[in-house]
């Protein structure tokens, strides 16, 4: 819970929409995160497992 960002991101995004563009819309807010496997995290420390981090 420590590593959630403490950031409002305000849009609107269709329920078929898939991940990749939810996961643009938590970029372009600013937000670091790192994902495997489709699971995400916001810790910077996940980074070590071979994340990739999306900037």
């Amino acid at each position: 819970m420590k590593c959630i960002p403490n950031k409002l991101i305000s849009t609107t995004v269709c329920y078929r929409t898939n991940r990749e563009k939810v996961y643009a819309v938590i970029r372009d807010a600013g937000v670091l995160m790192y994902e495997k496997k489709g699971m995400i995290s916001f810790c910077p420390e996940d980074n070590r497992e071979s994340r990739t981090a999306m900037k």
